[in-house]
C-alpha cells in the first residue's frame, strides 16, 4: 500500500493488473470544479483507491474518497459544513459498448491508451455526491423562521381579501346596468 501523495495521471490497466493501493490525501484546492461550488477551498481528501481484476476478470477500482466542505446553507445563506463521503466501484472499459457487460455494482469509466487523471475520478464522485441545495438542521439555522397562525385568522383575511375585491371588482357596475333594465 502507497502512502504517498496520490499520483495525477498513471496507467490504470497497468495499476489494475499489478493490485496496486492507494491510500492518500490530496488538497482540496486541487479540485478545482468541486471548489467552485464552495464557500472556500480549505481541506484534505482522504482517499482510498484499490485498483484489482475482479473474478469475471474485469479491471476495477474500487475505494473510498471523504472530506468536509463548506456550503452556503440555501435557507440562511450562511457557511455551513458538510461531510462528502464516496465509495468508488468503477469498473473498466475501453469503449462505451463494454460498460453493458459490467456487473451492475460497477460504474462504467472508458479509459483510452492515454494516462488517465485519479484526481478527476475523485473529483467526479464527490461531485456526485454534493447536494444540489444545501440546508443546516433547522434548529442550528439563523433563517429558520416559524410562522404561526390560527385557522380562524386566515379565514378572516382571505374573507376581507374576497369582499375588498369584489367591491373594486369594475365589472359591478355593468352588473347594476344590466339589472336595472
Amino acid at each position: 500500500m502507497l502512502t504517498d501523495p496520490l499520483p495525477h495521471y498513471v496507467d490504470i490497466r497497468k495499476l489494475a493488473a499489478k493490485g496496486m493501493q492507494f491510500d492518500a490525501q490530496l488538497p482540496l484546492v486541487e479540485l478545482t470544479r468541486l471548489c467552485d461550488a464552495l464557500v472556500d477551498n480549505e481541506g484534505i481528501v482522504e482517499v482510498k483507491l484499490s485498483f484489482g481484476v475482479d473474478d469475471q476478470r474485469n479491471k476495477t477500482i474500487t475505494g473510498q474518497a471523504a472530506c468536509d466542505v463548506k456550503v452556503v446553507c440555501q435557507r440562511c445563506l450562511q457557511a455551513m459544513v458538510l461531510e462528502l463521503k464516496t465509495e468508488v466501484m468503477l469498473g473498466l472499459v475501453w469503449e462505451e459498448a463494454q460498460a453493458s457487460s459490467l456487473p451492475k455494482e460497477y460504474d462504467s469509466l472508458v479509459v483510452g491508451e492515454d494516462p488517465v487523471d485519479l484526481y478527476e475520478i475523485v473529483e467526479d464522485e464527490l461531485l456526485l455526491k454534493l447536494p444540489f441545495v444545501s440546508y443546516h438542521d433547522p434548529e442550528h439555522c439563523a433563517g429558520s423562521q416559524s410562522y404561526s397562525s390560527s385557522s380562524d385568522e386566515v379565514d378572516k383575511t382571505i374573507k376581507e381579501q374576497a369582499a375588498k375585491l369584489e367591491k373594486e371588482n369594475p365589472f359591478n357596475i355593468l352588473e347594476s346596468l344590466k339589472s336595472k333594465k
